[in-house]
């Protein structure tokens, strides 16, 4: 769509670093108090790949966006 090249060239600013380093990451999708979406990007040293992704499967029950779309709420019945 359009207007969306800003936001992938901003994007691309930011996680290329570990791509470039040859550094493991993950991103984990958020959303904002707000319900937009968002995300973080978690970097770890060299060889570090497994910690970061046990790091990342610990996280994901507190970050992971509800149906409501607020990070931690519990859907209602």
């Amino acid at each position: 769509g359009t207007g969306l090249g800003p936001v992938r060239d901003a994007t691309l600013a930011l996680t290329c670093v570990a791509g470039l380093g040859g550094l493991p990451s993950v991103v984990l999708p958020l959303r904002t108090a707000d319900g937009l979406p968002c995300a973080v990007a978690l970097v770890a040293g060299p060889g570090r790949d497994l910690d970061l992704l046990d790091l990342a499967v610990s996280l994901a029950p507190v970050v992971t966006p509800t149906p409501q779309g607020n990070v931690g709420e519990t859907a209602g019945p």
